[in-house]
Formats: structure tokens, C-alpha cells, sequence
């Protein structure tokens, strides 16, 4: 069966609310197929992270595994700028708890790793189709008791599928860690239901975070 004529079929009960989403579904799926041949080839170590991800998990991996030249170069750059963030922070303390933030995508050496061929490689078998860089952010996190900002339970807005890369600079566990992913297979069936409400009703006011 076609991806129309199964669209057809599927907004004949779901009525026009579901209709535009039917029908971009089946468009999006269509696209899929056609750039399955363009996408950049995988090395080994892409493969298992794009099977990874592709399973909803979580991708752990050292930085040395993924084998990139630019590395080195993104860990001086990157501790540079978390260095200055330090010294920001001693001169001009922000709220207790509040991360400092600074955007940090025309940083050559930074923009030079995040667009790796590698990375777009497995950043392009993740989503399917070709990418487009977003751009990098520094962050300096601080421990605090409260949670605050992003630390929130909260659901980025995306497109279909996205991927995102964390490069801790501080050495890091599960017991202490600053990022933690709910997979919605660990979730109830009501807290799911409850979660999936919530996200439609801050697209509808605008607000979704």
C-alpha cells in the first residue's frame, strides 16, 4: 500500500484535526526513502550510536572513540571559553543556581568539530535526511539544590527527530551528572497520556519550551 493511499485511509477516522498531520507523515516518509542513498557513510563507531539512538537510548561515548581530527583543538578552544565563564562568574555572580550561558557557534574550532563529517554522518542516519548544523552553546553549570532553567523537566521543541551532542569539559557520572533522558518506555501509560496533554496544550499557547 502507498503512503497516500494509506493517508487516505487513516484521515477517513481520524477526521480533519489529524488530517495535515496524515498527510506530512506520509511526505516526510516519502523523503525519507529518496535521501536514503545520499546520506554520508557510517564508520564503526557511527553505526553503534545511530543503533543507539535509534532504540531511544542515550549515546555514551568517550571523546577519543569517535577518532576526530579536531578534537584537540575543540577541548583547548572549549576550555578557554569555560575558563573566561569561571572568571565572569567571580566578578559578576549570577543568581545562586542559574547557569552562564554564552553562545558560542562562530568559534572556528568549535563549529569545526560539531560539523565533522563524521558527526553530520551520524547526525544524517539519525534523522534520515540531510542536516543543518544549529550551533554550539558553553555552558558553566553549578550545583545547587533547587532545580532551575533547564535543570527543569521540560520537552525541547524539535522537528521530527534531532540530535544533539553534550561535551562535558569536568568529569561526570549518573549520580551527579547535569543531563538525564526519561524515555517514554520508562513512563506509565498515564503519565505518558498526561505528559503528551501538557505539550499539546504549550503548542497551542505558544510556550512550548
Amino acid at each position: 500500500m502507498s503512503d497516500v493511499v494509506r493517508a487516505l485511509r487513516e484521515t477517513a477516522w481520524r477526521g480533519k484535526s489529524g488530517a495535515k498531520r496524515v498527510f506530512t507523515d506520509a511526505a516526510h516518509q516519502v523523503n525519507v526513502r529518496h535521501q536514503r542513498r545520499s546520506l554520508l557513510p557510517l564508520d564503526e563507531i557511527g553505526r553503534e550510536i545511530v543503533d543507539v539512538l535509534g532504540r531511544g537510548d542515550v549515546a555514551v561515548v568517550p571523546l577519543d572513540r569517535l577518532g576526530l581530527t579536531s578534537s584537540p583543538a575543540m577541548e583547548r578552544a572549549g576550555s578557554a571559553i569555560l575558563a573566561d565563564l569561571v572568571e565572569e562568574q567571580r566578578r559578576d555572580p549570577i543568581v545562586a543556581g542559574l547557569p552562564r550561558i554564552r553562545t558560542a557557534t562562530a568559534v572556528a574550532e568549535l563549529r569545526a568539530w560539531a560539523t565533522e563529517p563524521a558527526l553530520l554522518a551520524i547526525a544524517q542516519h539519525h534523522v534520515g535526511l540531510p542536516v543543518t548544523f544549529q550551533g554550539v552553546h558553553a555552558r558553566l553549570e553549578r550545583p545547587n539544590a533547587t532545580q532551575a532553567t533547564s535543570e527543569l523537566w521540560h520537552r525541547d521543541r524539535e522537528d521530527r527527530r534531532m540530535m544533539k551532542c553534550f561535551v562535558h569539559f569536568d568529569g561526570v557520572t549518573a549520580d551527579h551528572g547535569p543531563f538525564e533522558y526519561v524515555l517514554d518506555r520508562d513512563l506509565t501509560p498515564a503519565v505518558l497520556r498526561r505528559i503528551r496533554a501538557g505539550v499539546r496544550a504549550a503548542n497551542r499557547r505558544g510556550v512550548m519550551g
